[in-house]
C-alpha cells in the first residue's frame, strides 16, 4: 500500500503526539483542534495542525472538507479522537451541578463532540479509537469497548523517551500512573 497517499486525521488533538508513529510510517498526518493557529502549521515530523471548531458534525465536515477537499472519505485510513473530557470525566463530577446551571445542556454538547470522532471514522469508511477517562459518556452515549491504565503501556515506552514529551512536570516518567481510560 502506498502511505503516501494515505490520511490519518486526530481529532481534538493539540500536541499531535499520537501521531508520531503514523507520520514515521510515511502517513500524511493531520491534527485538528481549535486551539490550532488559523493559519496552521507543519512541524518538523511532517503532521499538519489546522484550526479547527469540531463542536458539531456538521462543523466538523465543514472543517474537514475546507482542510482535504471533497473527497477527504476516500483518502482517511484511521481516525483518532480525543474530545474533551472535562464535562465527563467523573473526577470533575463535583462541579456538574455548577455547570448544568450555567448551561444545562453542557453534558449533551460535550457527548456530541465525542460523536464526531465516531460520525468521521463512519463517514470515510475506516476505523476509529476515541480516548475518554471513565465518566458520563458511557451512561450518556455508549459503553466503552475497552479500558486501561496508562502505566499497563508505559513499559513499552524506550528509556531513552521515558520522560513525557509535554507535560513532564505532571506525568511521570513511562505513564508509570493510574487514570482509569476508556
Amino acid at each position: 500500500m502506498n502511505v503516501t497517499n494515505n490520511i490519518v486525521i486526530s481529532l481534538f488533538d493539540y500536541t499531535g503526539e499520537a501521531l508520531r508513529p503514523w507520520a514515521a510510517a510515511g502517513y500524511e498526518c493531520i491534527a485538528f483542534d481549535v486551539q490550532h493557529d488559523a493559519h496552521g502549521r507543519v512541524d518538523e515530523r511532517g503532521i499538519k495542525y489546522i484550526h479547527a471548531d469540531l463542536s458539531t458534525i456538521q462543523r466538523a465536515d465543514s472543517a474537514l472538507r475546507a482542510a482535504l477537499g471533497d473527497e477527504w472519505r476516500d483518502r482517511v485510513v484511521f481516525v483518532l479522537g480525543w474530545p474533551p473530557c472535562t464535562d465527563l470525566a467523573v473526577s470533575g463530577a463535583r462541579w456538574w451541578a455548577r455547570k448544568a446551571q450555567a448551561n444545562p445542556r453542557f453534558q449533551h454538547d460535550a457527548v456530541e463532540m465525542a460523536k464526531v470522532v465516531s460520525w468521521t471514522g463512519y463517514a470515510a469508511y475506516c476505523p476509529w479509537v476515541l480516548e475518554n477517562p471513565v465518566g458520563a459518556l458511557s451512561t450518556l452515549w455508549r459503553a466503552p469497548d475497552y479500558t486501561f491504565d496508562p502505566c499497563q503501556y508505559g513499559g513499552y515506552i524506550p528509556a531513552a523517551d521515558a520522560v513525557h514529551p509535554c507535560w513532564p512536570e505532571y506525568i511521570p516518567p513511562r505513564d508509570a500512573y493510574r487514570k482509569r481510560t476508556c
